[in-house]
């Protein structure tokens, strides 16, 4: 059974190597994943996923997900899953979990930026309400230009909303 909950400073070294782990050499360094705990009460919010990570049912960080908040808009700024534990709705209960907690900020928009080429994080944003705003030519790393997206939180109803 996979366990969202907040991420506290006890995570860092899981959160570190689940980033190498997926994003090679586009991670985040060390450094920046410290910056990211450093700034959880200053308008920052990280969540963690739990699961088994290993054999003998060893429990371990296996996702994770970072928003940050400024005013009435929301970054979404990383998700990552274990390779291992992708495509079991690890990554959506992560978003909704982060969805939710814009919302109670009063946020009315959540930003976020994706590979052009990473077909599976568009078609989940897209799943789960987002839309295509913008795009950044060359942005990331190799050359991949950035697709810009936006989700209105206040035009979804309810009923449609991601659940956490």
């Amino acid at each position: 059974m996979t366990v969202i909950r907040p991420a506290t400073p006890a995570d860092v070294d899981a959160v570190v190597s689940l980033e190498r782990a997926v994003f090679d050499v586009a991670a985040w360094s060390p450094r920046s994943v410290e910056e990211e705990f450093d700034a959880l009460s200053d308008g920052r919010r990280m969540l963690v996923a739990l699961g088994g990570a290993g054999g003998a049912g060893a429990v371990g960080v296996i996702g994770y997900g970072v928003l940050s908040v400024a005013g009435e808009v929301a970054d979404l700024r990383r998700i990552a899953v274990d390779a291992r534990h992708q495509r079991r709705g690890i990554a959506t209960r992560l978003i909704a979990g982060l969805i939710a907690d814009a919302r109670a900020q009063g946020c009315e928009r959540v930003l976020l930026e994706v590979a052009a080429d990473n077909v599976a994080g568009l078609m989940l944003y897209a799943r789960l309400g987002f839309a295509e705003t913008d795009r950044r030519a060359r942005y990331y790393q190799g050359g991949a230009d950035a697709v810009v997206m936006r989700l209105d939180l206040a035009a979804r109803p309810a009923a449609h909303r991601a659940r956490p």
